[in-house]
This record gives C-alpha cells, sequence and structure tokens, in this order.
C-alpha cells in the first residue's frame, strides 16, 4: 500500500498488518508529546471511539509537579480523571528510528460533554481554524526553528550515554560548563556543518522520512546553533510538523550525544532562539487572500501597497491583540531574556515591510511573488507551543477581519530600532507575571477568543512557573549576596599591590591588577566576567568597566574560563613570521605556583586545512634542557607516536628573559624574610592529589593537593609532580629560579582515560608504549612522567595527528646524563612511579616506564566510570599522601599475588572496564613476573 494512501476505520488493519504494536501520543500545555507504546489489537479497539487517557497531564507541569493552584480540567477533586482520547487517523506516519514503529496524534476530549478539553493544543487550534474553513477559507503556515546545540562525552551504548546525560552534568557542573556542539558564531556556515556532517543529514533526510519536512536547514549565529525552516502547508498540519520536528531532533540527538536546547535564551550575552510562524489566507482554490494583483495606489501606508484589505485587517487584529495573548508566545520565566533590546528580537506593538526587528515582518511583492505574500510574527520563542501560537495568530487575525480593524500604528522606519523614539508601538510585557496579569485580566482580547475556561487554565499554568521562579534561589543571587573568604582574599591581594606600588614609586605600573567580583566584561563573545584580573590599564579603579580587549589575565571564579590574547599574536619562525588564530584553552593549572602551566589550541591563520597546534607556556628550571630543543631533536629523528614540534621560545619580557628572580621579584630577596625557610628545612619529597570529579580530568581527575604555609620558603608548594632540582653548588640554600619556556606542537588530542571505548583506550596505551620505546630506541631519552594527562588519544576523522602519542618531555631524561641521582632524580607523577625507583636512589630505566605504563591503566580501570568520568576511591586515594617507602609497599601488596589481584579488581575497577580485568592481570604477570617487582 502506497505510503500516501489515506487511512480509514476501513484500511486501518491492512495499513498495520505487518505491525505488532503503535505508539500513541498527545500534546500538553508546554507543547510536550505525552504518550504510550499500545498493542495493535487495543489500537484497533479504540481507534473509533478512542480510550481514556490520564488527565493529569493537563494538571502538572513539564516536570510533572502538580500545579499549586487546583485547575479545571485535572485536580485532586475529580481524581484526576480520564479524559477521553481519540487517535487522528490523518496523522499516521511512522517512526524511522525505532524500527519504523507506527505512529499517531491524538485528541483530547471531554468525557461528558464529548467537546474538545479546553486546553487541547490540537482542538484550541482545530477550533479557529475551522471558523473560516466554513466560509471557504483556509489558513497556511510555516515555522522557523533556532536553537542551541550542545555536545556530550561520546559514549558507546545507550545505558552509558544515560548516565552522562545532560541533566546528570549540570547537578555536577556549572550551567554554562556544557559544551556546545560548535565554537564561535558563524550562521550560514558550509564548512561547520561537515563536523558533525552524519546527524546533519540525518535530521535533515529523516524530517522528511516522518513527514515534517524541512525546507531550509543551516547553522545560525551562535555555538552550535541550527535553524530550520519547515515547508510551507495547512496551518493545522504545519503545528503538528513543528512539535514532531523537535521530537525527532531530540530523538536523534540523543543517539549523538547531542542536546538539542529550544529554551528562549539559554546563553546570557548571545542572541535567543526564535521560533517565528508565517502565516497567510487563501480560498478554497488556493489563491493567496492577502495579495493584490497591483498596489494600491493610495494605501494608507506604503509598506501596506502589496496587501489586500484582508491581509490589512488580519494585521491589525494580531497587533491589536498582541499584548493580551503574550504568554502564548513567551510561556516561561526564560522567555522574556530573549525579549529584550539590541539583539534583533521584537518587544513593541510593531510591524513593518521587511522589518526583521519588526514584532510583525510583513512580506510581498516586490521582494517575494503574490502568492508568497504572508506575515511573518516573530515574537515567539522557540520554547512556545506551536498549536497555542498558530491558534492565536489566527484567532486574532481572524477577529481583525471581522471587525475590520485598522492597523493601530504606523510602520516601523527602515533602519530604525524597535524602541526607539520613531517606534510608536507600546512596549510588550517585561516578564512571564507582568504579561499573565494582562492576559487573565476580565477584559483580555484572549478571553474574548479563546473563552474563559482556556484562558483561567493557561493562566493558572503560567502562574504555577512564576510562583517557582519567586522562591527559587539563583546561582546568581548566591554568589552575588554572600560574603566569602574568597572575597576578602581577593581584595586582600589588591592591597597588597598597592603597598608593592608605595614601596617601589619610581616603578612605573603598566599593567593594573583590578579586583571586580562578577562584573561581565564588554567584547566578549563568551560569557565571561572578571573577578580578578591584569588590565593593560595603569588607571583603572574598582569602579572601571575594561573591555575584553584591555584584558591581559583574566581569572574567574571557575576553572573553565577562555584566556584572551592580544589578536596579533606573532611567532618567529627562522626569519619567517606567522600568526596563530587561538582556538580554546586545553588546559590551565588550577594554581598560581608551580610551573604554571597553560595549553591553547590553535592553528595557523590561512592555513585551509587548519592542522591543530598546541601552544604551551610553562615555567621550568633554567638548568634542564629545554624541552622545545628535545621535541625538535624527536621530531627531526622522526620518533613515531611523540608530539612532534613546530616552534619553541623563551619568553621575554622588556628584551629580556621572563624568569622569576630578574623580571618578575627584580631583585627582591625574599631569603632576607624574618620566616623565611630554605628547602632543606623541610621534606623535599612533594605529593599529587588525586580528585575524581575534576573538570580537567587528570588522574582520575588529577589536580594539585593545596598547600598552606605561614613561612616563606624556598620550594613554594609541593609541586605537582617529583622533578629534579638545581644541582649548583650551595643552591639548596637560595630561591630556585623559574624561566617562562614556550613551546607549539603539531599534534592534538585528549586524554586516553576520555577514549571513547576501552578498545580505543587499549589501543591508545599501545601506541603510546610503542612511543616510548621508540623515543628511547632513537634519541635515549626517557620521557619521566608517564601520568594520566601525558598520554593522548585523537578520535576525531579528519585530525591529522598521531592516533595516540606522548606528550611533555619537560622532565625527560638522558640515559647518560648523570647530573642528577638520589631523590632529586625521582621525576613524575607519584602514584606511577616504579616501585624500584620509590624504594632506592635508583636511576629512571626504560623497564621501569612499562611499571607505570601498568600503574597508569590500573589507575584508570578504578578510578572511571566510563570516557572521563572520573570518581574518588578512598583507599588509593592514600597513596598521594604516602612516604615513598610506605608507597613502595601499598604497591607491591596489590601485585605480589594474582589471586589478591584479581580479588582487588572485582571489588574495585569499576563496571564499565570490569571486562578488561583479564587483559590488565595479562599485563600484570608479564611486568611483575610471579608477582616480583
Amino acid at each position: 500500500m502506497s505510503p500516501e494512501t489515506e487511512v480509514t476505520l476501513d484500511n486501518l488493519s491492512i495499513i498495520l498488518e505487518q505491525d505488532t504494536q503503535v505508539k500513541l501520543a498527545g500534546i500538553d500545555a508546554d507543547g510536550i508529546l505525552r504518550g504510550k507504546l499500545v498493542s495493535k489489537r487495543k489500537f484497533l479497539s479504540i481507534a473509533q471511539d478512542g480510550f481514556g487517557f490520564c488527565s493529569v497531564i493537563f494538571g502538572w507541569d513539564m516536570h510533572d509537579h502538580t500545579y499549586f493552584k487546583e485547575l479545571g480540567i485535572s485536580n485532586k477533586e475529580n481524581g484526576y480523571r480520564d479524559m477521553l482520547a481519540i487517535p487522528d487517523l490523518t496523522s499516521f506516519r511512522r517512526i524511522p528510528w525505532e524500527d519504523n514503529v507506527p505512529f499517531f496524534l491524538i485528541n483530547f476530549f471531554d468525557p461528558d460533554t464529548k467537546e474538545p478539553v479546553s486546553a487541547c493544543p490540537r482542538g484550541l487550534l482545530r477550533t479557529a481554524a475551522e471558523k473560516m474553513e466554513k466560509l471557504g477559507y483556509r489558513a497556511m503556515a510555516g515555522a522557523e526553528y533556532e536553537f542551541y546545540q550542545f555536545r556530550a562525552p561520546p559514549n558507546p551504548n545507550a545505558l552509558e550515554r544515560n548516565s552522562s546525560s545532560t541533566a546528570t552534568f549540570l547537578r555536577e557542573n556549572p550551567v554554562d560548563a556544557l559544551p556546545p556542539l560548535t565554537e564561535g558564531m558563524f550562521g550560514y556556515s558550509l564548512t561547520r556543518t561537515v563536523h558533525n556532517q552524519e546527524y546533519f543529514y540525518r535530521v535533515f533526510n529523516t524530517c522528511h522520512e516522518f513527514k515534517c519536512d524541512i525546507e531550509s536547514w543551516h547553522t545560525e549565529s551562535g555555538p552550535g546553533v541550527f535553524e530550520a525552516a519547515l515547508e510551507f502547508g495547512e496551518i493545522k498540519e504545519i503545528a503538528d510538523r513543528a512539535g514532531l520536528f523537535k521530537y525527532v531532533v531530540k530523538c536523534l540527538g540523543s543517539k549523538y550525544g547531542i542536546t538539542p536546547v529550544f529554551m528562549a535564551k539559554p546563553r546570557q550575552g548571545l542572541p535567543g532562539n526564535s521560533g517565528h510562524m508565517h502565516v497567510s489566507l487563501v480560498s478554497d482554490t488556493g489563491i493567496n487572500l492577502f495579495s493584490r494583483d497591483e498596489p494600491d495606489p493610495s494605501p494608507p501606508y506604503s509598506d501596506v501597497a502589496y496587501l489586500s484589505d484582508m491581509g490589512r485587517h488580519f494585521l491589525a487584529g494580531v497587533l491589536d491583540g498582541l499584548p493580551d495573548i503574550m504568554p502564548l508566545f513567551a510561556p516561561t520565566i526564560n522567555s522574556y531574556k530573549r525579549l529584550v533590546e539590541n539583539f534583533w528580537a521584537p518587544v513593541t506593538v510593531s510591524w513593518g515591510l521587511e522589518h526583521r526587528a519588526a514584532s510583525i515582518r510583513v512580506i510581498t511583492p516586490p521582494t517575494s511573488s503574490p502568492k508568497g505574500t504572508r506575515l511573518e510574527v516573530r515574537v515567539p520563542g522557540a520554547d512556545a507551543n506551536p498549536h497555542y501560537v498558530l491558534a492565536a495568530i489566527l484567532a486574532l487575525g481572524w477577529r481583525g477581519v471581522e471587525k475590520k480593524l485598522a492597523l493601530p500604528v504606523p510602520p516601523l522606519p527602515r533602519g530604525a530600532e524597535v524602541g526607539s523614539s520613531t517606534d510608536q508601538g507600546a512596549r510588550l510585557a517585561k516578564s512571564l507575571k507582568e504579561a499573565v496579569a494582562v492576559f487573565t485580566r476580565k477584559e483580555s482580547v484572549a478571553r474574548e477568543v479563546f473563552g474563559d475556561a482556556f484562558v483561567d487554565h493557561f493562566g493558572g499554568t503560567r502562574e504555577h512557573e512564576i510562583r517557582l521562579w519567586e522562591e527559587a534561589v539563583t546561582d546568581w543571587e548566591v554568589k552575588r549576596y554572600i560574603e566569602t573568604e574568597k572575597l576578602d582574599a581577593m581584595m586582600g591581594v589588591s592591597g597588597l599591590v598597592c603597598f608593592f606600588e608605595e614601596y617601589a614609586a619610581d616603578q612605573k605600573i603598566q599593567r593594573k591588577l583590578l579586583v571586580q567580583l562578577y562584573q561581565p566584561l564588554t567584547g566578549s563573545t563568551a560569557d565571561c566576567k572578571l573577578d580578578i584580573g591584569f588590565v593593560n590599564n595603569s588607571n583603572a579603579s574598582e569602579d572601571s568597566s575594561c573591555h575584553w580587549s584591555q584584558i591581559l589575565g583574566l581569572g574567574e571564579l571557575k576553572n573553565d574560563i577562555s584566556y584572551d590574547v592580544p589578536s596579533k599574536a606573532w611567532l618567529d619562525l627562522g626569519s619567517q613570521i606567522e600568526r596563530l588564530i587561538f582556538d580554546e584553552v586545553v588546559k590551565r593549572a588550577p594554581c598560581v605556583t608551580g610551573r604554571a602551566t597553560t595549553c591553547w589550541k590553535a592553528h595557523l591563520d590561512g592555513d585551509e586545512s587548519r592542522m591543530p597546534l598546541v601552544i604551551k607556556d610553562s615555567w621550568q628550571y633554567p638548568e634542564r634542557e629545554e624541552e622545545g630543543v628535545l621535541l625538535r631533536e624527536v621530531t627531526e629523528k622522526g620518533v613515531s607516536n611523540v608530539a612532534r614540534y613546530y616552534h619553541h621560545e623563551t619568553v621575554c619580557v622588556r628584551e629580556n628573559d621572563n624568569d622569576i628572580c630578574n623580571t618578575v621579584q627584580r631583585g627582591l630577596d625574599v631569603t632576607k624574610s624574618g620566616n623565611y625557610r630554605t628547602s632543606s628545612s623541610r621534606s623535599v619529597l612533594s605529593r599529587k592529589g588525586s580528585h575524581a570529579g575534576r573538570k580537567d580530568g587528570g588522574s582520575g581527575g588529577v589536580a594539585s593537593q593545596k598547600h598552606y604555609s605561614t613561612s616563606i620558603d624556598s620550594s613554594l608548594r609541593p609541586s605537582k609532580r617529583h622533578s629534579i632540582s638545581s644541582t649548583k653548588a650551595g643552591t639548596h640554600n637560595s630561591m630556585p629560579n623559574w624561566i617562562h619556556r614556550r613551546v607549539v606542537v603539531r599534534d592534538y588530542g585528549k586524554p586516553i582515560y576520555k577514549a571513547s571505548s576501552k578498545v580505543s583506550l587499549r589501543a591508545a596505551l599501545e601506541g603510546c608504549i610503542e612511543g616510548y620505546k621508540d623515543l628511547y630506541k632513537q634519541t635515549g631519552l626517557l620521557q619521566g612522567d608517564i601520568s594520566p594527562n601525558n598520554l593522548m588519544i585523537n578520535e576525531e576523522a579528519d585530525n591529522l595527528s598521531w592516533k595516540s602519542f606522548l606528550i611533555d618531555l619537560d622532565l625527560a631524561i638522558r640515559v647518560q646524563w648523570e647530573g642528577f641521582s638520589g631523590n632529586q632524580g625521582k621525576t613524575g607523577t607519584l602514584v606511577f612511579i616504579t616501585i624500584d625507583v620509590l624504594l632506592a636512589d635508583e636511576k629512571h630505566t626504560f623497564m621501569h616506564a612499562l611499571d607505570s605504563f601498568f600503574w597508569e591503566l590500573f589507575w584508570i580501570c578504578i578510578h572511571y566510570k566510563g570516557p572521563g568520568k572520573g570518581k574518588v576511591i578512598e583507599e588509593f586515594e592514600k597513596w598521594n599522601f604516602m612516604d615513598m617507602e610506605a608507597l613502595a609497599k601499598a604497591k607491591k601488596e596489590e601485585i605480589s599475588d594474582e589471586r589478591d589481584f584479581l580479588i582487588s579488581g572485582e571489588k574495585y575497577f569499576t563496571e564499565y572496564y570490569q571486562p578488561l580485568l583479564p587483559w590488565v592481570n595479562k599485563l600484570q604477570r608479564e611486568v611483575f613476573p610471579g608477582g616480583s617487582r
């Protein structure tokens, strides 16, 4: 039977002959599909007369919380009784991503009166449309939706995808940590969709299969924003297609680890998500009733010269009733954060010919054909219920036709902004509370066109939203009004700067330290706020408003902020000048002391291939071989699976090498402080804490353990890693010096604990081991720090980097180098250092690295519930804080007996990594034969 065959009660059983079940769905007040799967036998028995469907879907909100106010349709008094639900056979389609299961929409009726339930979205629109259909007119419509899309970590199966859902992520992370599908603005980009090509085309094709065809589909201005224009059609069908389009995108998004978001304003400082609706009326023969064959020689305004009298009255009706039906166009608290000035969003009762800032854009010849004459209502957001929106437009417009209303305001002049002095329209509601008050008042136009039952019900649902909002304590309020130690600490730092300014009055201050908690930064595309930072304005004060371009170093309450640099960041490579474009921050050390490493992903300006580069800035011991020199040697000798060299330099300030002693301290001798202690007066051993759940990962989330002291000591705080220090005579009682180095490599990836599958993790580990072997074989170098963030995997199809590789040669050791011995030669991250090195003053050897690779894999299997999802295991957390001998003993106990190792693995390996236990045990036998070290 043809897919276009009309479905009737007579042929229904034939159409469903090969099926065993049917999916049914109704639409609630928020535009959300609510339904169930029924057997084919059950469906055939209720197809004509319907079935009982609990009315609670009109008695609770989008999170299934019953409304504070008892509403007429569904309440405790009527026991949340069943409505009569009747399938609409004309809505038949099949769900392509669910094995083509049959799907029907349902209409809700009062079981006593058999009239449509007042709040039923499909019933409300059908009632409005039937008014004019009785007169031989039909309403046509089209829908446009903009929506943000956020990316979730890839997962190999549905169960793990659920465990890392957006809801779970938001419970554990700030909202602005949600990663967008793509970065930057770039509306109408042809290249951005290539990065998600399969998803992009599957949405388009699936919408066709599901009979909610897309007419045009492209990126819109905003990070991860797409826009879809649905095919023009009969108004009731378009409302269904609009709701089903959202359903398609959300379902396919979940399969691709993508979260589509239709809320009106997901990101502060960026454009919102609109849900524009295009409407026209046609005769029963298809003639556009809004158009004129010839322009009116004396129109009331030139903007409507090509608009018919019926079209003008319709336009006037929508404008006249617009303030009274705003909750239908902007139904949530968040909706009104989209409807603000300066974001191309309409905020007044306004209209204009081809005016994209007005509430209603008139589209007529000469920019369109007479057949295409229509009105684009631009007020609705993507969060609005499309059936309610189109019902409101139709009801208000037809009211204007019936009453022959005149246009209430002149058109918005070309180039004029809404809300400006030339805009004569009334300001629309600025909040849901204000809108609901107008919507529910006795003389509201909404009551005239929809009746009291609907207005009272929907108004009650919005009052519920308002009450929830008014009782909520937001993150912004907590940050704004709670006095914290952080505030005191920041002000203390600011005061310290003032002290130094007074102490060294002869020194010109070129960079000002500014403290302004939670103040937004102008000129920043991202939602950034300056808490504390260095600004390129020597006269800046607490009340100064700094532009993003003036920020040299930004400090925020969060660790995931972006770091801005001057737009012209030049690197001198030989005699060739090249400019690198910074794409994003890859890693930033969450502390000021230590090496303070910061890494950026970048690409070469003008490079069409956009070969990924990684820029690494860090502070290193000047006595060590430069990491850049080592990387260049590695690349020249063709070492595989190690990050390849692109450039290196020592950062200079005022033409001098940027180091601690000469450039930062500039002659300040801290050894003369009364509470100064040398490094020899305290333990030289350092610790590294392991904290799962940090955004930047680490060793199951490895992060530095904070250290507090009431004295000034030469070793500052405990380092993140054990590393060799100066060996010059007499240096143990002096401050160590650090120098600011920069390297650029041309391999980019992610830590292997973020591998998308266990197979990928295993392959990446093997690749890194091959890299370690080749590094040793061709250069005599040992990488020196096998730890979670130094083993990388590349799973991007269009990324030409190594598929797995080692990074970080700043602690690399030459096997013939005799300059270091004893504890000072114990390099690397504590929990991954080999047992032999922990117990004795042994230098690192190649075999010690295999030991570290084993502990790396062991650590991942214990601390990760899935790709990048770390957790803390107290039993092993202690390893970070043991002395070396105790840690060596703990490690020996883990591997001394194979049966005990397997028991420990079954107990501590996460459910996700349990399948790797036999493989890890095999590796354990190879690295520690017979349980020996």
